[in-house]
C-alpha cells in the first residue's frame, strides 16, 4: 500500500510534497494501529485512499479534489 501511495503522489508532484506523502502514511498507520477490528485486504485500499485525501487537505495549499480522488485514485470503486 505504501508503494502504491507513493505512485499516486507521483502523479500529483506539482501540488503535493513529500510531507503530504509521509502524512498520508502516518494517518494510515495510526488508523490501522487503532482499529477495533481486524481489517481485511479489501479495507486497506479504502484506508489508503482516505489517508491520501486527508493528508492532502492538511498539507497541500491546493489539495487533491474529491472528484479526482474518486475517479483517478479510487477508480470509482467507492461511493462518495
Amino acid at each position: 500500500m505504501v508503494n502504491w501511495m507513493l505512485e499516486v503522489f507521483g502523479n500529483y508532484d506539482k501540488t503535493s510534497s513529500n510531507f503530504t506523502y509521509f502524512r498520508a502514511v502516518t494517518i494510515m498507520d495510526q488508523f490501522i494501529r487503532k482499529a477495533k477490528r481486524r481489517l481485511l485486504d479489501s479495507d486497506l485500499h479504502l484506508v489508503g485512499v482516505a489517508s491520501i485525501f486527508l493528508a492532502s487537505k492538511l498539507e497541500d495549499v491546493y489539495h487533491i479534489v474529491l472528484d479526482d480522488i474518486y475517479s483517478k485514485v479510487a477508480h470509482k470503486r467507492f461511493s462518495h
